[in-house]
């Protein structure tokens, strides 16, 4: 009995070598499946939905991190984790896109027509003198408006190239902007 127990940590341990190596497989495969399965979406979710696609590439990253390091069971958790994600990813692109195809329609309706208005204003109320009231706001406008019509057209470039959600995002600033200076023109005089 006493040669037994001196061998049993070894024959333990020889037994939990293999375990340990099917664990460390099917995170792998995990990793390996939610890769593949992301795969087959980056370049949408890069386009339409760039925060959850970088959200979801930092987790791969960092999950590949756990598994040099050995951390099967964290591997197996963030694998879980990222697989849901990229499931609903899939799942929300087309609505997704659609919103910022309607969304991109919405601005391409009113932002031309607005930074036309905006140039039309500053040249109805032509330059005050020095020193006059509304100088300020007038040359501030002037100054704003070839760079605003600029970054529109940045926007109508980043939406070509397919980038949906970054022209809708710099399209909706180039909005905003416009509205802003329209107002403050329309106060200021």
């Amino acid at each position: 009995m006493m040669r037994f127990s001196r061998w049993l940590p070894l024959v333990m341990a020889l037994l939990m070598v293999p375990a340990c190596g099917v664990r460390k497989k099917a995170a792998e495969k995990a990793l390996t499946d939610v890769e593949l399965a992301y795969a087959q979406i980056v370049d949408q979710a890069r386009n339409v939905a760039p925060d959850e696609a970088q959200a979801i590439e930092a987790g791969i990253a960092s999950a590949k991190g756990e598994l040099a390091k050995g951390n099967v069971d964290a591997v197996l958790t963030a694998a879980k984790d990222l697989d849901g994600k990229v499931k609903a990813l899939a799942e929300s692109l087309p609505d997704l896109q659609t919103r910022l195809q309607g969304d991109w329609k919405d601005l391409t309706d009113s932002v031309p027509g607005s930074l036309a208005m905006l140039r039309k204003r500053l040249e109805d109320l032509g330059r005050p003198p020095a020193g006059m009231p509304g100088r300020a706001e007038f040359d501030s406008t002037s100054a704003q408006l070839a760079p605003l019509g600029e970054k529109w057209d940045e926007a109508k470039s980043l939406f070509v190239s397919g980038k949906l959600a970054q022209a809708v995002g710099m399209g909706s600033e180039v909005k905003g902007e416009v509205v802003k200076l329209i107002t403050g023109l329309q106060t200021g005089s």
